[in-house]
């Protein structure tokens, strides 16, 4: 169900994903043997936190009213897990 406040169209969101995670990185090589920002790994269920922020978005702002930050780096991360989306 869609909410209220998105109907008007005035909503915006915006996701930043840029950062590299640096807290998680040795349990994360450890993990998955590679490094890896923390918004792009599945901790829970097989979604990652990226994938979660991605669909809390589209539940309060249509999709063009959607910007998502990421950086350069990360693109190869990034890209498959827009799915549908993009």
């Amino acid at each position: 169900m869609q909410s209220p406040v998105s109907r008007n169209g005035q909503v915006w969101s915006i996701i930043l994903a840029g950062g590299e995670g640096t807290r998680l990185t040795p349990m994360v090589q450890q993990w998955l043997g590679q490094a890896l920002p923390k918004q792009y790994c599945a901790f829970v269920g097989t979604r990652t936190m990226f994938q979660h922020t991605l669909d809390r978005a589209q539940q309060v702002s249509f999709p063009d009213h959607t910007v998502t930050v990421i950086a350069r780096t990360h693109r190869e991360y990034a890209l498959p897990q827009f799915g549908h989306r993009a």
